[in-house]
């Protein structure tokens, strides 16, 4: 069993990430938001979010290293790949999710907590493909996000937009939507195809998945749409090419934001046409590009 299963990750409460010197993650800045203006989450679709995703890092860190080989992060990680693969897209979703809701909060003690979750999700994500597993940075920095919303604020924490490409690759965003290297966590493809089912709407709490997953696949597809250097320059048409990724992600991105407001109003026939052309617009994206 490994360090986090003896001890448990709920330990260091109150500790703020500038004890360890995680102070105000420096990212490079963000690019100025663009046709979506302020399309903001609920707080209470924010808490679900930190509270699941949180779960499912803990979950990670508790399981036996695998001894299956993978593709490996950095070879001084002794988490397993697998896990540090969950661990860091979920703390993907939990980084995208908080600065989102900086959004709409302004400036003061809320966006100074929504700040601090965002920056120990990056931080996290970072030292868990760098660190050993009893290393105390991780053990603080899920502390914070188990805290949440009683966390008290890093009063280092920066309110600036950070921008998410380079900590975060594609393939982090890969694993959430289809558990590509072994995370079994979100799976987003799969709850998209169950939920599109004729019924499945009317079954208890689907609805409520519905707009988790809405929120999700918008944020997400709004780091795809600043992926569109994953066309290699050496692609003969790489600039008609990268056009068309940023286009498939702002509609993926688009659809979205509306499926989600399509929960929020409660008609479920719209909520299936809604998620019918979400579904579609991936499969585009996916048709295009997945190689």
């Amino acid at each position: 069993m490994n360090a986090f299963a003896r001890s448990g990750v709920l330990v260091v409460l109150g500790a703020s990430l500038s004890t360890f010197g995680l102070a105000g993650v420096r990212a490079e800045p963000a690019p100025q938001p663009r046709e979506v203006g302020k399309q903001v989450m609920p707080e209470r679709v924010f808490q679900e979010i930190v509270k699941e995703s949180t779960r499912f890092i803990q979950a990670a860190l508790t399981k036996e290293p695998s001894t299956k080989p993978r593709p490996a992060l950095p070879a001084a990680c002794n988490v397993s790949i697998t896990s540090a693969r969950t661990i860091r897209a979920n703390a993907l979703l939990i980084a995208l999710a908080a600065q989102n809701r900086i959004l709409s909060v302004g400036t003061g003690p809320d966006a100074a907590k929504l700040a601090t979750v965002r920056d120990a999700a990056v931080k996290l994500a970072i030292a868990v493909a760098k660190n050993p597993t009893d290393n105390p940075d991780l053990l603080t920095l899920i502390a914070i996000l188990s805290q949440y919303p009683d966390l008290k604020a890093d009063p280092h924490a920066s309110l600036a937009l950070v921008r998410f490409k380079g900590t975060f690759t594609h393939d982090d965003i890969a694993s959430i939507f289809s558990g590509c290297g072994g995370n079994r966590t979100q799976l987003i493809e799969r709850h998209m195809l169950k939920l599109l089912q004729p019924k499945a709407l009317f079954a208890p709490g689907n609805v409520e998945k519905l707009e988790l997953l809405a929120y999700k696949v918008a944020l997400l597809a709004d780091v795809i749409r600043d992926m569109d250097d994953m066309i290699p320059a050496s692609d003969t048409k790489v600039v008609e090419h990268r056009q068309e990724w940023v286009r498939f992600a702002s509609e993926v991105h688009q659809e979205g934001w509306q499926l989600a407001e399509t929960v929020r109003d409660g008609n479920v026939a719209e909520m299936r046409q809604r998620l019918t052309k979400l579904d579609k617009a991936c499969a585009a994206c996916h048709d295009k590009f997945r190689r």
